[in-house]
């Protein structure tokens, strides 16, 4: 199922939980044609995608596994990639704490 499959396969209602660390080549985000497959290529950037995704699914968040101090720049590589795509979704880390975060989020409408 392709992308457009999927989100006019899912109601808008259902609760969208994405898992992931976020922490990728900038490019995969940012560039048309930018993917981590080199034979994929794609008409629109990462980033657009993720936007399309956040727009259809009336509650969404994002779980990282990566622990939250080192979502700064400063401090770990792929955070830049992490802070673009908190732009979009409502990120957690992925804990006891930052679960009960996202259901709360969840539980409203984005």
């Amino acid at each position: 199922m392709n992308t457009y499959e999927f989100l006019h396969n899912l109601d808008p209602e259902y609760r969208l939980i994405v898992v992931g660390d976020a922490s990728m080549a900038p490019s995969e985000l940012t560039t048309v044609g930018g993917a981590i497959d080199w034979d994929t290529l794609n008409n629109e950037s990462g980033l657009v995608w993720l936007g399309r995704l956040i727009k259809h699914f009336k509650y969404a968040v994002w779980l990282n596994p990566i622990p939250v101090p080192q979502w700064d720049e400063r401090m770990y590589y792929g955070a830049h990639t992490i802070n673009l795509v908190r732009q979009i979704f409502p990120m957690y880390e992925l804990s006891l704490n930052g679960l009960e975060q996202a259901v709360k989020k969840l539980k409203v409408r984005n």
